[in-house]
């Protein structure tokens, strides 16, 4: 059977997001669930011998973002240390798409420059688009309120008029950790 080169590119591009799916889903069922003395301590200041407890799963809503219009989404820090978090994020939107994302965040125990990277797999016209997010994400490390803002930009392949180009796109999220 013969194929034409769009078809072969997106068998490679679903090939490579199933890869990443696998991944992701595999860092989020098998994640280490104890924490090590230094991950139970966060340096503060003012209590030095306070304990706090890494809070590594969060859930919350995002407006705009990389489902377009809006997504609930749950995320789970993978990897923690003192200034830089790994997080994988798996989320659905009402369009049926859903968007999967690595994210690397990077600042003090709230404060984190976030970026990532990821897929969006759309159920009703089996499409995956690639993905990503450069922004801020507050997120106490003892868990509680999250709020997220960035850049999410989206590239758009298969349609005529913006094949292959770039989606400028920019989400807010509001959410909790636990």
């Amino acid at each position: 059977m013969k194929f034409a080169a769009s078809e072969i590119e997106k068998f490679e591009l679903v090939k490579g997001t199933l890869l990443i799916v696998v991944f992701l889903l595999t860092n989020v069922l098998f994640a280490q669930t104890t924490f090590s003395n230094n991950e139970k301590r966060i340096l503060n200041i003012n209590k030095p011998n306070e304990n706090i407890e890494w809070k590594k799963n969060s859930f919350f809503l995002e407006l705009g973002g990389n489902a377009f219009f809006y997504s609930l989404n749950y995320d789970r820090l993978i990897h923690t240390e003192e200034s830089l978090q790994i997080s994988s994020r798996i989320g659905i939107s009402h369009l049926g798409i859903i968007p999967i994302q690595l994210n690397l965040l990077i600042g003090g125990s709230s404060h984190h420059f976030e970026f990532g990277i990821g897929v969006l797999i759309s159920i009703e016209d089996q499409n995956v688009l690639p993905t990503g997010t450069i922004g801020y994400r507050y997120q106490k490390l003892d868990g509680g309120f999250l709020f997220r803002i960035g850049i999410t930009p989206i590239r758009i392949l298969g349609f005529a008029i913006y094949d292959p180009h770039v989606i400028p796109w920019a989400g807010l999220s509001l959410g909790y950790s636990f």
